[in-house]
């Protein structure tokens, strides 16, 4: 699993706080999770690899709190 960030530059929630909770699960190696902070989503889709985009969650529900969002994460990873 590897994760990665966007430049913080509108963080609509504490996406610290979620890679704290993240960091510690085991998941596949091959799953790269992007925690956009806001619905803009500066970093974009990787090719041909698993993407896991926080931007498409905050797209669709308007919802910022870290633990939906874990939850959100783990349902995609199953």
């Amino acid at each position: 699993m590897e994760i990665r960030f966007c430049g913080g530059c509108n963080p609509l929630y504490n996406r610290e706080k979620l890679y704290e909770k993240l960091k510690f699960l085991t998941l596949n190696e091959e799953v790269i999770i992007i925690l956009n902070g806001c619905q803009r989503g500066c970093v974009k889709i990787l090719e041909n690899k698993n993407v896991i985009n926080v931007q498409e969650w905050l797209v669709h529900t308007g919802k910022f709190d870290e633990e939906e969002i874990l939850k959100w994460i783990m349902g995609k990873v199953k």
